[in-house]
This record gives structure tokens, sequence and C-alpha cells, in this order.
């Protein structure tokens, strides 16, 4: 099995509907832009911010995305 593959279906194991949505939007923008924010997560997900950030979290703990700056300048970025 390739490692996309796998990738992919382990996300898809470990992601309810709502998450998956989500990750699929934030993935496909940081395609193409360098980082993303959460008040830029907030509008593209449209979800609140308080569930935008559990997420973002959670894509972080399973090493999808990487987080860097404080909590106000924090910014999100694809791990490759």
């Amino acid at each position: 099995m390739s490692d996309k593959l796998l990738r992919r279906v382990v996300r898809d194991a470990r992601l309810a509907k709502n998450e998956q949505a989500a990750w699929n939007l934030i993935e496909r923008y940081l395609q193409q832009h360098q980082y993303l924010t959460t008040p830029e997560a907030v509008k593209l997900v449209g979800k609140s911010a308080a569930t935008t950030r559990r997420y973002l979290n959670k894509y972080v703990a399973l090493g999808w995305l990487a987080k860097q700056g404080g909590n106000r300048d924090r910014t999100y970025h694809l791990v490759k």
C-alpha cells in the first residue's frame, strides 16, 4: 500500500465527518498558501473559533500540521 493511500485510510478512520470536511478545506488551502492563521481557518471552515482550534490542535497531534508562534500570532503549516 502506498504511503499516501495509507495516510488517507488512517486519516479517514480517525476523523469524524465534520473534522474530515474541515481537513479537506484546510489541506487544499495550504497547498496554495504557505501558512494559515486561526482567524483564516475559522472563515474557511465555517465553525466557531473554539471548534476550529480544536480541529487544528487535533491535526497537529496527528502530525499533519505544524504550528509556529504564540497564541496571537500562531500560524499552521502542512507537514511534508
